[in-house]
Formats: structure tokens, sequence, C-alpha cells
């Protein structure tokens, strides 16, 4: 399954984008401002700052 990584998912377009491809493709979210949650897909915690180490490990084929 693609793996795809979304920048802001705690805005209402980056929410509703994961919510959206969470049945077709692995959803990873960061987190700009709030930390949320989308059922289905990973948040990955205070990695705005540091988004290169993320985007290393988790290896997506869309961002």
């Amino acid at each position: 399954m693609e793996k795809i990584l979304i920048v802001g998912l705690d805005t209402i377009a980056g929410a509703n984008l994961a919510a959206t491809f969470k049945d077709r493709f692995t959803v990873s979210g960061l987190c700009l401002e709030t930390q949320v949650s989308v059922a289905g897909c990973s948040t990955e915690a205070d990695s705005c700052d540091e988004p290169l180490p993320v985007v290393q490990r988790i290896r997506p084929d869309r961002i």
C-alpha cells in the first residue's frame, strides 16, 4: 500500500485529506500547531521542527 505523509494534519484540509485517503493509503500526518488524531492514521508528534528524520523513517511515496 502506498504511503502518504500529510503536513498540516491539524488543519481542516489536512484532516479531511487524511480521512479521505485512509482507506486507500497508509496515512501519516505532521501537526503544525495542535496535536490531533484522525482515526486510521498515525500522527507524528513534535516533528515539524525537524521533519527530515520523519520523512526518512516513514519513507512516504507522496508528501
